[in-house]
């Protein structure tokens, strides 16, 4: 054995004891990574769109906060994982013997790999569903006014029903299908009323 493959033998045989430090090491860079790509999309795009989801129509105004909520959950999971990936199990304990503590290294290091991956696909999937949250809450239909109920007197006339349009010296009262026009010539009298 040349010197050169004896040093890499070494070496080699010596970073199989600091793995378990090395993915401890990569799993707080993941777990900062996460806490800021999470404050990222936060602040660009959730401050950024709509404040108010009740104006949206109903399934998008119940939908939106539901998928955004849901990404919370999935976002602070991630976070979870992250910080047992880079701490480990709380209250580990073990016999100090190499043997047990070889098979424990080893159950961590595997542990805290699975965490990171893990981590790395449900901030994938939280990220998404924020910006998908987002954009829908963007162009979703917003509810449609609601359309008063008055009651009009006019020059004898009285009519009950939805205020439908006012053009010029005209009222249009009633239902799209089902109205009358009353023109605005005397005097009228318009009040809003909860029924008809």
């Amino acid at each position: 054995m040349t010197g050169d493959e004896w040093w890499w033998a070494q070496r080699a045989r010596q970073l199989q004891f600091g793995q378990l430090d090395a993915v401890r090491k990569q799993a707080e860079t993941w777990r900062n990574g996460l806490a800021g790509a999470t404050a990222l999309v936060g602040a660009v795009l959730v401050v950024k769109g709509k404040d108010d989801f009740t104006r949206l129509d109903t399934p998008y105004a119940v939908g939106v906060p539901l998928v955004l909520g849901f990404a919370l959950l999935l976002l602070l999971t991630a976070t979870a994982l992250a910080v047992y990936a880079a701490a480990g199990e709380p209250g580990d304990r073990f016999t100090l013997n190499g043997e047990t503590l070889r098979a424990w290294t080893e159950v961590e290091i595997e542990d805290a790999w699975r965490s990171i991956e893990r981590a790395r696909a449900l901030t994938g999937i939280g990220i998404t569903l924020i910006v998908a949250a987002t954009v829908t809450a963007w162009f979703a239909p917003v509810k449609a006014p609601e359309t008063p109920l008055v009651r009009v007197h006019a020059e004898g006339v009285q009519v009950c029903g939805k205020l439908l349009q006012q053009e010029g010296s005209l009222l249009r009262v009633g239902e799209a299908d089902r109205y009358q026009i009353i023109p605005l010539t005397g005097p009228v009298t318009v009040e809003k009323v909860q029924a008809c």
